[in-house]
């Protein structure tokens, strides 16, 4: 069978969340389960351990990663005692990143994330029950880790209702001094026509800024060796090919995990590891060798899709919104 290089590895934590945002994909996330140390332990072993050679980057996230801080502590100093120079990343809404969790972050070169969707009408409108307290919360606890010293990017998400205001969206945010902002549309939400388009012209218009990493363009696959996968662990202990995934239903899955950690040990699912592969291989050669990060994630898209048809919409939706050529076409109209 052939081996695929880990490229990220995604760690989500915890179902748990202090917020419960209509847009969020991450299905089952109600039952509140967290990834336990033994099944972490694991996993960190048998992907680093792997003959096609461990992930460049360990992403940590959830729900809200921070509701188990000591957890994440415990996981992080793992890691990081392993390797030095590995990336490792916390993705968080920003509330609960106090002056103790950013001193630790910065510590051990922990490159946070905050999922922040612009104004305060903005984010506060899918982000229930983000108060206006919270959002000057979480904008103090930004502007201090920045003053601190800290890495902090931001990811915007983009609902049909905010498509019109998402440059002033995205100035306010770069207002606040992010190291990167990466714009996503919300795929669950329903759009129309004019909202698509509305999306895509504002898009463009982002796009051909220079100085911004905008949506996964310039992360370059063409440069990685080898066939390549990105791993997600789920609760209970689910490993899936990235983070679309989510929004399967849990027999879903279970049923096309490519590894699953339980008490019993490791099971390999050699017929779903062996088929994802397969799926990736041949969506990339298509493009012959002109891949960008951004092409992993929509090919998950359209993978998933074929697995959960009631996410078939939402699948359409994202892959025609962040198809990049209809970019290059709308940077050459505005």
């Amino acid at each position: 069978m052939t081996e695929a290089r880990a490229h990220n590895a995604f760690i989500y934590i915890t179902e748990k969340c202090l917020l419960d945002c209509d847009y969020c994909f991450f299905k089952d996330k109600s039952k509140g389960r967290v990834i336990s140390w033994d099944v972490f332990r694991d996993f960190y072993c048998w992907i680093t351990q792997r003959p096609a050679g461990g992930p460049a980057c360990f992403e940590f996230t959830g729900g809200e990663p921070l509701l188990e801080w000591n957890l994440l502590k415990k996981m992080i100093l793992w890691v990081r005692k392993d390797s030095r120079r590995i990336r490792i990343g916390v993705q968080t809404n920003g509330i609960l990143l106090d002056e103790d969790k950013r001193e630790f972050f910065k510590k051990f070169r922990i490159a946070v994330e905050i999922g922040l969707d612009g104004r305060q009408d903005a984010t506060m409108s899918h982000r229930k029950p983000l108060s206006a307290r919270l959002y000057r919360m979480i904008l103090k606890n930004i502007k201090d880790g920045l003053k601190e010293g800290l890495d902090i990017s931001c990811t915007m998400t983009v609902t049909p209702d905010a498509a019109a205001s998402l440059k002033r969206n995205f100035d306010h945010l770069k207002r606040q001094g992010f190291s990167d902002i990466d714009v996503t549309p919300a795929a669950l939400c329903p759009w129309n026509g004019a909202e698509k388009r509305l999306f895509r012209r504002e898009y463009a218009k982002l796009f051909s800024r220079p100085g911004r990493r905008n949506l996964f363009v310039q992360d370059d696959l063409a440069s990685l060796p080898g066939p390549f996968l990105d791993l997600s662990l789920h609760p209970p202990g689910y490993v899936c090919c990235g983070d679309v995934f989510l929004c399967l239903p849990e027999p879903v899955k279970k049923r096309n995990s490519l590894v699953s950690f339980t008490k019993q040990g490791v099971e390999l699912n050699r017929h779903a590891y062996s088929y994802f592969l397969r799926q990736y291989e041949k969506r990339f050669r298509a493009l012959n060798g002109a891949a960008v990060y951004r092409d992993y994630v929509l090919f998950s898209f359209d993978i998933v899709k074929a697995l959960n048809k009631g996410f078939s919409k939402g699948c359409d939706t994202i892959m025609e919104l962040l198809t990049f050529q209809k970019y290059q076409h709308q940077n050459e109209a505005v």
